[in-house]
């Protein structure tokens, strides 16, 4: 790819590079760039140099007409560098510094200008001419970039929605790091006729020009378009922040019950966790709820494992309360010892070819003699030589039978693997030639393998099941997902792997060593790991506000979300007519009504699980007599009544009503019908049915 002129920008003054090996870097790279435009490369020398020094000022206060005007103003500061080393170096020689003026006098500068805005300025009086001299202080740059700009924009992740912690320390970070965060940190100042300022305004405005590149450049198009631009970057970054703001009651919620329920699982360093656990701490200092010193050291304690339960004794025999510095020391030490004491075990397991008979145990020694001889007297046939009087141990024939055929031993070793590995783990496996999954959580999608993929060969040579193919996502701890395409489902595995070679073939690098790894796509750290257990594992990070789940093909028939069914069944089942009324109150938007289906589920919820027999009907008169009180009503009878009872009979429905003026007169009633029917009929009444109202 042809360079252009806009890739000078990238190039800065290091940190105690001198003039001359900045220019000549310069230069090297201008001379590689057709067509450079003249006006662009000023620029970019410019804003290489430390802001802070001399020589910068002196070309913002006059700027240089062309490069060539550059290279004769350099050359002038080279060689008052020149100048200040030599005089450092012979500071107790006075002949040695007269000789090396004197080489200065016919050359000199030939503006004095150049060097006016230059502070610590020396006068050389053996000349006729003023001849500045600028302290070497003023050079020791306070430029810090790495190798260039982008190997710190790098290291900001791409803000997500999800990362706006991360993303924000990160920016504050780098732009501290390359003495950038000028506007962040303070205000524009002022300018007045008195004190104009201009060498602070012009710093300043580079600073924030510079923050709000790197910050939009940090931020995706989707994201920037909702946030209201500006031209301060202060105020850039605080509207960021409030279109990610979260609430901090949650906020501190969580926070808390991620502390209180961390625990130590082994996977990794103790350092880094009891670390992880001071930072939660920290957080929620800054929501305002912080806890004490001693409350987080029995927090750690509490989450240790149980091979830690020693320590987290003798830690509560102690009358003395330690730091944390104090227990992050001693249980750095404890998890080395651990480490160091662990051994392997395998399990002897004797076995004889012999019958298995159940047999008394032998007489103890301290045994009666009078129980001895009463098992010697004892006469038995021993199986084996068919012969009487002596056991199995004393029998010769027995002795010399296990002499030529041996003892048989089995010898049984049992492999435990104590190392339990998280399904959410995934590990890196420079030998493998695909992804490998243990389950299907976090699935995005999934196919059924072919012939050819039903099956995979380990190192071994055993050929292992494949269950499906699908592809994961992974939120990594820079913010980048990562996605794992053609990923093999295998059950029978214990850990999740990440194939290189897969990964080489999307366009990723993978760098190795020292206990870490990195991840690069395009140059840029996407992902990082560590060495835990001779593997590198990927740190990954859980999503908070997502949850992948695993998307299965299937035939049915997908609803729309304007369907008049599919409200009908959110609300509860309601009828149409409620539906409607919804509608019509805009609670509902506009829902198509004319194609509303029956309810399959309605249907089988009015019906009834079990056949309901016929009531029984009385045979005769007065079997069955039905009862019940009306009342009160507001308006009463000619003579004050406002209750009326009634007496039904069941097989003529022949029934009579009396008006009553309260309930309690119920009985009285019905005595009194009783008598007139069972006179009149000549029968008993059989039952009487009322409805429980307490009448009676």
């Amino acid at each position: 790819m042809e360079k252009q002129t806009s890739d000078l920008y990238y190039i800065v003054q290091k940190t105690s590079e001198s003039i001359c090996d900045y220019f000549n870097r310069f230069n090297a790279e201008m001379i590689n760039i057709r067509n450079c435009d003249v006006k662009t490369t000023i620029e970019a020398y410019k804003r290489g140099l430390d802001d802070t020094s001399g020589f910068y000022v002196d070309l913002r206060k006059y700027p240089p007409e062309n490069f060539d005007d550059i290279r004769a103003r350099t050359l002038a500061y080279m060689r008052i560098e020149v100048m200040l080393s030599f005089e450092k170096k012979h500071s107790n020689d006075k002949k040695a510094l007269s000789v090396k003026k004197s080489e200065f006098k016919p050359k000199g500068v030939n503006r004095v200008e150049t060097c006016r805005q230059v502070s610590n300025v020396r006068t050389n009086k053996g000349s006729g001419k003023t001849f500045r001299y600028v302290e070497l202080s003023t050079y020791n740059f306070a430029v810090v970039n790495a190798n260039n700009v982008s190997a710190q924009l790098a290291g900001i992740p791409t803000l997500n929605g999800t990362n706006y912690a991360m993303w924000k320390e990160s920016v504050e970070i780098v732009l501290g790091y390359i003495d950038l965060d000028h506007a962040l940190r303070m205000e524009r100042p002022n300018s007045t006729t008195e004190n104009p300022n201009t060498d602070k305004i012009e710093k300043w405005d580079r600073s924030n020009r510079m923050c709000l590149m790197i910050m939009k450049r940090s931020i995706p198009s989707t994201f920037r378009g909702s946030i209201i631009e500006g031209t301060n970057a202060k105020n850039f970054l605080k509207e960021i922040e409030q279109f990610f703001a979260k609430n901090a009651k949650t906020e501190a919620s969580n926070t808390l019950m991620k502390l209180v329920t961390m625990r130590y699982k082994e996977k990794g360093n103790i350092r880094e966790y009891i670390m992880e656990m001071s930072n939660l701490n920290g957080k929620l200092k800054e929501l305002k709820l912080e806890l004490s010193d001693d409350l987080l050291v029995h927090l750690i304690l509490i989450s240790l494992p149980a091979q830690f339960g020693q320590f987290v004794v003798s830690y509560n025999t102690q009358k003395d309360k330690w730091t944390l510095n104090e227990l992050m020391s001693d249980l750095v030490q404890e998890e080395e010892r651990l480490k160091r004491d662990k051994t392997e075990s395998a399990h002897l397991a004797s076995t004889s070819q012999d019958k298995k008979k159940k047999r008394a145990k032998g007489t103890a020694e301290n045994v009666s003699k009078q129980k001895k001889h009463k098992k010697q007297d004892k006469e038995f046939t021993y199986f084996f030589c068919k012969k009487v009087g002596h056991i199995k141990k004393e029998c010769p024939k027995y002795a010399s039978w296990r002499e030529k055929h041996g003892k048989y031993l089995t010898f049984v070793c049992t492999e435990v693997n104590l190392a339990f590995v998280s399904e959410d783990t995934w590990w890196v496996d420079s030998g493998a030639t695909a992804h490998i999954s243990m389950s299907m959580q976090g699935c995005l999608w999934s196919r059924s393998p072919t012939n050819d993929e039903k099956f995979i060969y380990v190192g071994d040579g055993a050929k292992v099941k494949v269950k499906a193919i699908g592809t994961f996502r992974l939120l990594l701890k820079t913010g980048f997902y990562l996605d794992l395409v053609e990923t093999f489902i295998v059950p029978s595995f214990r850990r999740n792997l990440i194939s290189v070679s897969c990964l080489d073939k999307f366009g990723y690098s993978c760098l190795l060593g020292n206990n870490k790894g990195g991840f690069y796509l395009n140059s840029n750290l996407v992902g990082t790991g560590s060495l835990i257990d001779k593997l590198y594992m990927l740190e990954t990070v859980a999503l908070d506000n997502e949850i992948l789940h695993s998307v299965a093909k299937s035939n049915k028939r997908k609803l729309n979300e304007d369907s008049a069914i599919l409200w009908h069944k959110r609300l509860g089942h309601i009828s149409k007519q409620r539906i409607q009324r919804l509608i019509d109150e805009r609670i509902l938007n506009s829902i198509d009504l004319t194609n509303f289906q029956v309810c399959v589920e309605c249907i089988k919820g009015k019906q009834t699980n079990a056949r309901r027999l016929g009531s029984n009907r009385a045979t005769d008169v007065l079997e069955l007599i039905h009862t019940d009180i009306c009342g009160p009503f507001p308006t009463a009878s000619w003579n004050g009544q406002q209750y009326f009872i009634t007496f039904i009979d069941d097989y003529s429905r022949y029934g009579y009503l009396y008006l009553i003026h309260e309930k309690s007169q119920s009985l009285d009633v019905f005595k009194n019908f009783k008598a007139e029917v069972e006179l009149q009929l000549g029968k008993k009444i059989k039952a009487v049915r009322s409805d429980c109202g307490g009448e009676y």
